[in-house]
């Protein structure tokens, strides 16, 4: 059953783009996160945003950029090739996300950086490297 104040799935996302905004950083920074979950849902925020139907609301207005910014440094630094999910969600987020020409990753200390030690650390406790 639906967990009350969440949207109804649709292909195994949630409908609304702020509650999938909310899981995926339930998924990253809880125990027992799941990584397929959590890209999936990065991917299905990313195309919102890209399709400019995302309204964010105002608890997760500064949020959605640092969660993309650092899903797609994670992307980029560990896919295992073109046909990996990794870097296809690496090229959706690059629709709405580009970094600048003398950066490397994400700026140390901040809410990007958090999101992609997460992903890492995910990516880790479920693939064996």
């Amino acid at each position: 059953g639906r967990q009350r104040g969440t949207a109804p799935d649709c292909g195994g996302v949630a409908m609304d783009p702020n509650a999938t905004l909310k899981e995926i950083i339930e998924q990253l920074f809880r125990a027992g996160g799941d990584y397929d979950r959590a890209l999936e849902l990065v991917e299905a925020l990313a195309e919102w945003i890209a399709g400019g139907s995302f309204k964010p609301d105002d608890s997760t207005e500064a949020d959605w950029p640092d969660v993309l910014e650092g899903a797609w440094w994670f992307c980029i630094e560990w896919h295992s090739g073109q046909t990996s999910d990794e870097y296809r969600i690496g090229c959706v987020i690059g629709k709405v996300f580009s970094p600048g020409r003398n950066q490397d990753g994400p700026e140390s200390q901040t809410a990007a950086e958090h999101v992609y030690n997460a992903l890492v650390e995910l990516h880790q406790a479920t693939r064996t490297v």
